[in-house]
């Protein structure tokens, strides 16, 4: 019973950490294919993007981030800001 208490309590933890809404980009944005990968795409100034979760690289911490239907991973998540759109 303690197992299955604490396998909630990780899971209600983890999922908290996943951001909702739409983010509107403040400044270009280098997107990578993968974490620690290459470049994939860039997303322009007022762009609009879905985040997902994160991950950390080899010394960088990644946003998985979903932009006009490409799926990639970004750096500098904090040029993103919360929009109504």
């Amino acid at each position: 019973m303690k197992l299955v208490a604490i396998l909630a309590l990780i899971t209600v933890g983890c999922s908290s950490d996943v951001p909702n809404g739409n983010w509107r980009a403040t400044q270009e944005l280098q997107v990578f294919y993968h974490v620690n990968g290459n470049e994939y795409f860039t997303v322009k100034t007022g762009d609009i993007c879905r985040k997902g979760g994160f991950s950390y690289g080899k010394t960088d911490r990644y946003v998985e981030v979903n932009c006009d239907g490409k799926q990639g991973w970004l750096i500098n998540d904090e040029f993103l800001e919360l929009t109504q759109e």
